[in-house]
């Protein structure tokens, strides 16, 4: 895209993080490589996620800072957020209401 942001990894159908997070990790990771500036991840449709989960998001910022990347968070449930909050994760990653907005900024 021009405004140099090229990807949106989705999770829906992830339901529980815990569950899926290898898929999670790959996704990230690959993007990550691919050296994308500005990943956004829709958590919208995210009922739960635990410490693997929340390992596959870290991983997911840790290897796009390697490149001055950006991982955004979109949409996360109430819970996913109360998660967020109590590891102050919320202080690492900008959050954002949509997907539109994650990408406008």
């Amino acid at each position: 895209a021009e405004d140099g942001i090229r990807d949106v990894e989705r999770s829906r159908g992830l339901g529980d993080v815990y569950k899926r997070q290898d898929k999670l990790l790959s996704a990230l990771e690959t993007l990550a490589d691919k050296q994308t500036p500005v990943i956004v991840l829709d958590l919208a449709d995210v009922d739960f996620v635990g410490s693997a989960g929340l390992s596959a998001i870290i991983m997911g910022h840790v290897k796009s800072r390697h490149h001055q990347g950006q991982l955004r968070l979109v949409s996360p449930s109430p819970h996913v957020r109360e998660v967020l909050e109590l590891t102050r994760l919320t202080k690492l990653f900008d959050i954002y209401p949509s997907v539109e907005e994650a990408m406008a900024s």
